[in-house]
């Protein structure tokens, strides 16, 4: 029996750290999942598809800026958020540009 629990921080955790090295792109429910060391199925328990998972992951990384803007301080290193940021700004354009 698996005895790991996860919460939805540690996957936001997980998310801001695969944005972070590899970009919005790399985003995805399995290697989330791996990642976490948890099974597809068991993510699928606290987002319903990719999309709610990736509109989570943006909602993240922005309150991680405005805690930043507020304590000026980052609970992740500099240039890993500023590259969260490059990825989910591209990621943004291209999603406007569609509508």
């Amino acid at each position: 029996m698996n005895t790991i629990v996860t919460s939805k921080e540690e996957i936001m955790q997980v998310c801001r750290r695969i944005v972070a090295e590899k970009g919005m792109k790399a985003l995805n429910m399995r290697l989330v999942a791996d990642e976490c060391h948890i099974a597809s199925g068991t993510l699928y328990n606290y987002y319903a598809n990719k999309d709610a998972l990736v509109l989570a992951a943006v909602e993240s990384i922005w309150k991680e800026i405005s805690i930043w803007n507020t304590k000026k301080r980052w609970t992740i290193p500099f240039p890993a958020m500023w590259l969260s940021c490059m990825s989910v700004s591209k990621w943004m354009r291209r999603r406007i540009r569609a509508f």
